[in-house]
C-alpha cells in the first residue's frame, strides 16, 4: 500500500510539474517577441508661404531644412528599439522645396556620415537562436517547453522582418524633390560622429546648380 501511494505521489508530482509548465507556455504565448513602433512625427520646416501669407507679397523661392535628433524615448516610440545603445544616432531630416525647380537630395550630400537602415536594424534584431536554444534545453526535461521553442523562433523571425521593413520605410531615401514639396526621413549616424552642425547639398536637376543648407541657417533663398 505504501509503495502504491508513493507511486501515485510521484505521478501526481509529475502531473503538477507538467501542468505548471503548460501554464507557463500559455502565459508565454502572450509575451512572445514582437515589433511595434509608431509612424514618424512631423518635423516642420520654414515655409515662406506661411511667413508671407498676411503680407500680400509673393512667397520667395527657397529650400529649407529642419531636423530632430532622437533621444532614447524617441527610439523606443518610433523605432521600437534603443538604437542609441547600439552606437547609432537617428536623425529625422525634413527638406522643403519652395520653388519651381526639381531638386536632387542624396544622403551622400549630407556632411554627416550615415549607415544604411538595414545594417542598423540587424544590430537590434531579436536573437532567435539564443531564445529557442534556452527553451529547447528546458524541453529535454519537460516537453511543454518545446512549444515556446518553436513558437518563439517563428515570432522572433516575424518581428525581425517587420523591424527591417519599418526601418527601411522610415529611412531618408535618395530622391528628386518636386516643386513645392516636402520630404522627410531618418538617417542613422554613428553616435561618436554626430555633430548638430551639419550641411546638406541640394542640386538643381536641370541647371546642376548646387545649394548648401546648414542646420544653423536652415533657410536658403534660391
Amino acid at each position: 500500500m505504501f509503495f502504491k501511494n508513493n507511486r501515485l505521489s510521484v505521478g501526481g508530482a509529475g502531473l503538477v510539474s507538467a501542468g505548471a509548465a503548460a501554464f507557463f507556455v500559455i502565459s508565454f504565448m502572450a509575451g512572445c517577441a514582437k515589433y511595434s513602433a509608431q509612424p514618424l512625427r512631423s518635423v516642420n520646416t520654414i515655409n515662406p508661404r506661411d511667413m508671407q501669407e498676411d503680407s500680400g507679397k509673393k512667397p520667395e523661392k527657397s529650400i529649407s531644412l529642419a531636423y530632430h535628433a532622437f533621444d532614447k524615448n524617441d527610439c523606443k516610440t518610433y523605432l521600437g528599439r534603443d538604437v542609441l545603445a547600439k552606437g547609432y544616432q537617428p536623425v529625422q531630416v525634413s527638406i522643403t522645396n519652395n520653388s519651381d525647380r526639381y531638386i536632387n537630395i542624396a544622403k551622400s550630400n549630407f556632411s554627416l556620415p550615415s549607415v544604411p537602415a538595414l545594417d542598423v536594424a540587424k544590430k537590434v534584431h531579436t536573437s532567435t537562436i539564443t531564445r529557442a536554444t534556452c527553451y529547447g534545453v528546458a524541453g529535454l526535461f519537460l516537453w511543454p517547453f518545446l512549444i515556446p521553442a518553436v513558437v518563439d523562433g517563428m515570432k522572433s523571425s516575424e518581428a525581425n522582418h517587420r523591424l527591417d521593413d519599418d526601418f527601411s520605410r522610415k529611412e531618408f531615401p535618395d530622391q528628386i524633390v518636386a516643386p513645392f514639396n516636402t520630404v522627410s526621413g531618418l538617417i542613422f549616424v554613428p553616435k561618436n560622429e554626430f555633430n548638430p552642425y551639419f550641411t546638406v547639398t541640394a542640386v538643381d536637376v536641370e541647371k546642376r546648380v548646387r545649394f548648401v543648407l546648414n542646420s544653423y541657417k536652415p533657410y536658403l533663398k534660391i
